[in-house]
C-alpha cells in the first residue's frame, strides 16, 4: 500500500487530503476486522503509523494545530472502537477455547471409565 507523499500542512486543502488518507486507512482497518483478517491488520496499521509519523514529524503551522488536533482525536476515538472490537473477538475465542477444553476433558474422562 503506497503511502503517497507526505504533504505540507500549510493549508486546509492539504489537511483535507490527510484526513481523506486517514479515512481510507480507517476503511481498510474496518474491513480487516469485519473479515477477521488478522494477518493484514498489522500491515495496514504499520502503513498508517508510518504515514502519521511522516505528517506529524514536520513543522505544523500554528493556525493548523486545531485541525491536526481534531484529526488525531478522531483517530484515537476510532482506535478505541477498533480495540473494543478486537477485545470482544478475543473474548469470544477464549470462551470457545475453554468450551473445547472442557469437551476434551469430558471425552477423556468418558474413555477412562
Amino acid at each position: 500500500m503506497p503511502l503517497g507523499n507526505a504533504v505540507e500542512l500549510d493549508d486546509n486543502r492539504n489537511i483535507d487530503h490527510c484526513a481523506q488518507v486517514l479515512r481510507d486507512f480507517k476503511e481498510k482497518i474496518e474491513q480487516c476486522l469485519a473479515d477477521e483478517d488478522w494477518e493484514q491488520l498489522p500491515v495496514i496499521l504499520g502503513f498508517r503509523q508510518a504515514y502519521l509519523e511522516r505528517i506529524l514529524n514536520q513543522s505544523i503551522p500554528e493556525q493548523r494545530l486545531g485541525s491536526i488536533k481534531k484529526l488525531v482525536q478522531t483517530l484515537l476515538e476510532d482506535d478505541a472502537v477498533f480495540l473494543a472490537q478486537v477485545e470482544e473477538h478475543k473474548s469470544g475465542l477464549f470462551k470457545q477455547q475453554q468450551s473445547l477444553e472442557r469437551g476434551v476433558r469430558a471425552t477423556q474422562a468418558y474413555k477412562n471409565n
